[in-house]
């Protein structure tokens, strides 16, 4: 699902010993800007005017931007810790605030979510101080969002409320459709669908409203995602090609991608393999044209996914390791999207029989996930669900119960008694019980046999 952060992008990065003018440096290309600009900290030795102060850091966040929406996360916070320092500098707080936030996103993606909660909070604070309505809504409801991604889904929400009541307070009727927005993704995350589709169905009307062709798909596409959560396919599918149309009309071919890959997953609930892996690769085919490796990496989990329903293991297992390869490559060997790599990988060898090795990998993905994550995300619950099922396959049933029940706690304690999660755990439990009776009779009757 696609959540919306309102960020506002203002970035930069560094300078040598001869800094040009502000008109030379908008006429440069970004190879020459990297020339003249990588790896000196140039701001504190220069005196520059406020406006050529937020030409600079306008030119270098908008950089980092490029860089960040590449997964070039390293390059992305050297021009933003650029950005900040000349902002400092100057003593602009309106753009230092923008920088914070900026820092804060690049955290968020690479899975350093209680830094880029820091970054937030120093943005909000600036927000506040200088009385800026506008920029302390975009701050709540960035934290909003990484509280989110940490699964505290109350705290989520009671951030995206007050965004909220911002937005409407200054007639923000974007960043109202936002805040409406972010708050359908976290109720679709507690899996309160219907009260996910009255947010996304407001986000919608106000999205047609200002004529916010963007958002407009950005909310078909979530109100795609949550009906199929709900099962219901053909519409979900409906609110997907309506997405794709919106897409290829802006020419925004990131998002094109996104609904073809939605559309992908659809068919492939639908058991319609051949028409799902159509559009798996044509996303696939965009992501390498606009350079979206994480986007990639996610389109082969998909493509190996229905490989392994289709019993061909040896290429699911090449994708997965591409995919696996491909996070790594964006975030490093510890990080939550690694961690799902993994747990394909390892149910895919669970699938084989492959015990051992499925183990040591799903126990690395649960290691990852309460490293980033904590130990009472519902991700972790995922992972010990995992872990249950495969002890559980193995007649392993104390082990494989210890994990049911504490995957159980977790569920219901962060997402509630009626997620969906909650039954399937039950399921699982019950089915293990039924296993362990039948294990249970089997070596009583032996005993009997043995015994006569």
């Amino acid at each position: 699902m696609n959540s919306e952060t309102n960020r506002d992008h203002y970035n930069l990065h560094s300078n040598s010993d001869e800094f040009p003018s502000v008109g030379e440096i908008t006429n440069l290309d970004e190879s020459s800007i990297l020339i003249h600009f990588a790896g000196h900290g140039f701001m504190n030795d220069l005196a520059l005017s406020e406006a050529e102060v937020e030409d600079i850091t306008s030119l270098f966040s908008n950089l980092g931007s490029l860089y960040q929406n590449r997964g070039n996360y390293s390059e992305a916070l050297k021009y933003n810790m650029v950005v900040l320092s000349a902002c400092e500098s100057a003593l602009n707080r309106d753009l230092e605030a923008d920088a914070l936030s900026n820092l804060g996103g690049i955290y968020e993606s690479i899975g350093d979510y209680q830094q880029a909660i820091e970054y937030f909070q120093k943005s909000l604070s600036i927000a506040r101080e200088i009385g800026d309505r506008q920029a302390e809504g975009n701050a709540l409801g960035n934290l909003g969002v990484a509280y989110q991604s940490l699964g505290h889904f109350e705290q989520a929400i009671e951030y995206f409320q007050q965004h909220l009541v911002i937005a409407r307070e200054i007639e923000d009727t974007r960043s109202e459709g936002s805040a409406l927005g972010n708050l359908g993704v976290t109720y679709q995350s507690l899996g309160h669908f219907e009260q996910a589709i009255e947010y996304f169905q407001q986000h919608l009307v106000i999205a047609r409203e200002i004529e916010d062709i963007r958002s407009e798909g950005s909310a078909l596409g979530n109100l795609g995602v949550t009906y199929q959560s709900l099962g219901h396919f053909e519409q979900a599918i409906e609110y997907f090609q309506q997405h794709l149309v919106i897409a290829c009309e802006i020419g925004d071919r990131q998002a094109e991608g996104n609904a073809l890959g939605n559309l992908g997953v659809a068919y492939q609930w639908l058991e319609h393999f051949e028409q799902a892996i159509e559009y798996f690769q044509r996303h696939l085919a965009i992501a390498d044209e606009i350079g979206d490796i994480q986007a990639k990496s996610n389109v082969l989990i998909n493509l190996g996914n229905i490989y392994q329903y289709e019993n061909q293991y040896e290429l699911a297992e090449q994708l997965y390791f591409q995919a696996l390869a491909l996070k790594e490559e964006l975030f490093g060997t510890t990080h939550p999207d690694v961690a799902q790599a993994l747990n394909n990988i390892a149910t895919l060898y669970a699938s084989q029989e492959r015990y051992g090795e499925a183990e040591d990998l799903y126990n690395q993905a649960l290691s990852i996930r309460m490293q980033f994550l904590g130990s009472d995300h519902p991700d972790v619950a995922v992972s010990l669900n995992n872990l249950a099922a495969l002890y559980s396959s193995q007649g392993h049933y104390s082990e494989a119960q210890t994990l049911y029940l504490r995957a159980l706690e977790i569920i219901r304690t962060q997402l509630g008694e009626n997620h969906p999660e909650v039954e399937i755990t039950l399921k699982n439990l019950g089915k293990l019980y039924e296993s362990r009776r039948i294990k249970d009779e089997v070596a009583r009757d032996n005993q009997v046999e043995e015994g006569i």
